[in-house]
């Protein structure tokens, strides 16, 4: 377990650390703008399909938000009930 716990923590550092160094770089900071350009992209066309989606379809939009409410609400007297299903639990 402290392995884990280890490995995982060296990992996190040495990953931050090469970050670091390679968001100064000039193929860095390329990658970087490619990155936020085609995730900004992929957002806004994603925010456009179910906007139009919710126009065509307000009835079964509502249902759905409401059957999300309702599992949101089952999900929280589970987590209340049963304590290890919690996430992060351990």
């Amino acid at each position: 377990m402290y392995l884990l716990v280890t490995k995982a923590i060296l990992s996190s550092v040495i990953g931050s650390s090469f970050y670091k160094w390679w968001e100064d770089t000039k193929m860095g900071v390329w990658f970087q703008d490619k990155l936020d350009a085609t995730l900004d992209k992929l957002d806004w066309d994603m925010l456009e399909k179910e906007d139009k989606w919710k126009k065509a379809y307000p009835n079964l939009a509502l249902r759905l938000e409401g059957l999300e409410d309702r599992v949101l609400l089952l999900e929280g007297a589970l987590d209340n009930l049963i304590p290890e299903r919690r996430q992060g639990a351990d």
